[in-house]
């Protein structure tokens, strides 16, 4: 599960499905970010830009997690108006979600060049 916490961060939780239990928790900060070219599926609003986040407060299955990678972006960049309608953000107060698809790579060492990527004990990348 991906969010960003009160204080803006954003934040990761991998939640056991079977048990719903915690078992890990990173918070992560943009230290570089790539445009993601159109798609024919992006809803024709673009897509947000590929991240590299600097991670830490790393918990549980993500304790050592250095750094995360958001890859293969689709959708999610906010439309300019609404159909005539003002742009979303210069109304007060106003509440929106865009949805969209992307990987997510929890990456442990030293740079992203030399980190490894964590794995579950099932050996399967943890994804949020």
């Amino acid at each position: 599960m991906h969010f960003f916490d009160a204080a803006g961060e954003a934040t990761w939780v991998i939640i056991d499905p079977s048990t719903g239990a915690q078992e890990g928790l990173v918070h992560g900060r943009p230290v570089a970010t790539a445009q993601t070219p159109s798609q024919p599926d992006d809803g024709g609003f673009g897509s947000v830009a590929s991240l590299l986040l600097q991670a830490h407060g790393g918990e549980g299955a993500l304790a050592s997690c250095t750094y995360i990678q958001r890859l293969n972006v689709l959708g999610g960049d906010a439309p300019k108006a609404f159909f005539m309608l003002p742009a979303w953000n210069s109304i007060p107060n106003a509440e929106a979600a865009f949805p969209y698809q992307a990987d997510y790579i929890f990456l442990s060492g030293g740079t992203p060049g030399t980190a490894q990527a964590i794995a579950s004990p099932d050996q399967k990348l943890l994804e949020g």
